[in-house]
């Protein structure tokens, strides 16, 4: 891989750390008790970005082939 999706792929994953952090942090303020832990609420919105992230990852690598 080429320094340019390495680091789009760190800043993307970067951006998704700080979403979860903020994104559960707003769930226990506004509702108090979840019922979700903060580990079951990372692992779920890594699955979800991760999986939001394969056709941006895929025209990157496309760009990058032609």
């Amino acid at each position: 891989m080429s320094k340019p999706i390495l680091k789009g792929i760190t800043i993307y994953y970067a951006k998704t750390a700080v979403f979860t952090i903020a994104s559960y942090g707003l769930l226990r303020l506004v509702y108090g008790h979840t019922g979700i832990s903060f580990i079951e609420w990372t692992l779920t919105l890594l699955a979800a970005f991760t999986v939001g992230y394969i056709p941006v990852f895929v025209g990157l690598l496309r760009g990058k082939s032609s």
